[in-house]
């Protein structure tokens, strides 16, 4: 039986890298930027790598009768050279509920698909992928990298005094996409700064605000809200790129064990009177993902040694924790409110689900609390049992499963989950779980006996 001061001391080791990852998860980029000067000038230049090339649009003309000659624009450009761009370019839609929405109130802008146009701007040649490649997508060493692809998505123009759009999350094109990347080529404009915000910190970049010329571009996770101001006077002129993450080395590296974070987690998990008997330690995903999607689970495991397409600490969390030799999970963390048969008051269903993928109970659910527990929610672990690192976010939610309620008549209702990693501590004398290489699917060999920490906050 462990004593009283071997508690404290894995009490203080666990708040200590509780604290750990809280300042280091402050401490990961959400977005980073830059500026290519498009002045021959070599003071202009100094502090922004030059453009070798002007940046140049072709597109369709709406009418068949224009000649192609009349459908390029070369920047810098200024109103009346932009005029003939504008006026074969179609007021842009946001996505809501699945559809295209056109709503002025909440985005007033113009566009043309990639079908439409084409340009001889490159980012990669530009250097900006080099820099998304080292800022936004984790790496521990020369050895361990992520392949970065740029899809080309739309040309957008926000026109002043009114062009817009409200503050709002983009939806992944697919499993692999983690981010996007904006590109505002050189034309005058006032107004129109990109706010991104993530976990509380914004950032606004204030393109109109440039001296001179220069192409200027920002990078940030799928899941950061973000809005384009009002743009006052000119044209906002933008390219926008998709942004996924290709493939991922299949081992992890030594070099990640070199962070204060791996020597903090080592101290712990090397600590006999930590979990003698085995357990997990859990972290509420920092960053959104479509983990619920069979389209994630798969692209997971087709990777190279099942890594999934984390971002930021997620990633870094996980790599750590696989470098010092422990499985870890993706599950998703269900916290539903319910209410018992024939009980007014309600109460709150917490579980781990067995598997990922998006789930259906079949046949009629009269209580869906124990449908929950009978048919979702994994057997041998439960939040409660499990050490958190940290709260739920509240906000990264994903459709878990569905089912037919029936009142005075049938509907269909959904259940929401978070995404959680789940690292196993084995206890002494227990073998290793052999049973899985991507951790999506096995199931913990017995109930782990563990110390409780608070599901949300």
């Amino acid at each position: 039986m462990a004593s009283d001061s071997d508690h404290d001391s894995t009490t203080e080791l666990l708040d200590e890298f509780r604290a750990i990852i809280a300042r280091s998860q402050k401490d990961f980029l959400f977005t980073c930027s830059g500026s290519l000067s498009c002045d021959n000038d070599p003071k202009a230049s100094e502090d922004a790598n030059p453009v070798k090339d002007p940046v140049t649009i072709r597109w369709d003309p709406s009418d068949a009768s224009t000649p192609a000659s009349q459908c390029k624009i070369t920047f810098p450009a200024d109103s009346e050279s932009l005029s003939a761009l504008i006026g074969d370019m179609q007021q842009a839609t946001f996505g809501l509920g699945g559809k295209d929405v056109l709503d002025e109130s909440y985005r007033k802008a113009l566009k043309l698909d990639t079908t439409a146009f084409s340009t001889n701007f490159c980012p990669y040649t530009a250097g900006i992928m080099d820099t998304v490649s080292r800022i936004l997508v984790p790496s521990v060493s020369e050895n361990q990298t992520c392949i970065v692809r740029a899809e080309l998505y739309k040309l957008n123009i926000y026109e002043g005094p009114s062009g817009h759009f409200r503050s709002h999350v983009d939806t992944p094109r697919s499993s692999s996409q983690f981010g996007s990347l904006v590109v505002c080529l050189p034309a005058a404009h006032s107004g129109g700064g990109l706010v991104v915000s993530h976990k509380g910190k914004t950032i606004n970049f204030d393109w109109g605000s440039a001296t001179s010329p220069a192409v200027q571009w920002a990078a940030f996770y799928s899941d950061c809200e973000h809005e384009v101001l009002q743009v006052l006077s000119g044209q906002r002129v933008t390219l926008t790129y998709n942004l996924y993450a290709c493939k991922t080395s299949p081992e992890p590296d030594k070099a990640v064990l070199n962070t204060p974070l791996a020597k903090h987690l080592e101290a712990l998990l090397s600590n006999d009177k930590f979990m003698p008997e085995g357990g997990f330690l859990g972290f509420h995903a920092a960053h959104a993902y479509p983990h619920s999607s069979r389209s994630f689970q798969a692209n997971t495991k087709s990777a190279p040694g099942g890594v999934p397409p984390l971002k930021g600490i997620d990633h870094v969390l996980w790599q750590t924790a696989t470098a010092l030799g422990f499985k870890c999970f993706l599950r998703p963390v269900i916290g539903y409110e319910a209410y018992e048969d024939g009980e007014d008051e309600s109460s709150i269903v917490q579980g781990i689900g067995q598997r990922l993928a998006f789930d259906t109970l079949g046949g009629e659910v009269e209580c869906l609390a124990d449908a929950l527990r009978d048919d979702y929610l994994s057997k041998s672990i439960h939040p409660e049992d499990v050490e958190w690192l940290n709260h739920c976010g509240r906000k990264n939610q994903e459709v878990a499963l569905a089912y037919t309620a029936y009142g005075n008549q049938a509907s269909t209702e959904y259940v929401y989950s978070y995404c959680a990693i789940l690292i196993q501590v084995q206890g002494q004398g227990s073998e290793t779980d052999e049973d899985s290489d991507t951790g999506m699917e096995v199931e913990p060999a017995s109930p782990p006996v563990i110390s409780s920490a608070p599901f949300g906050g």
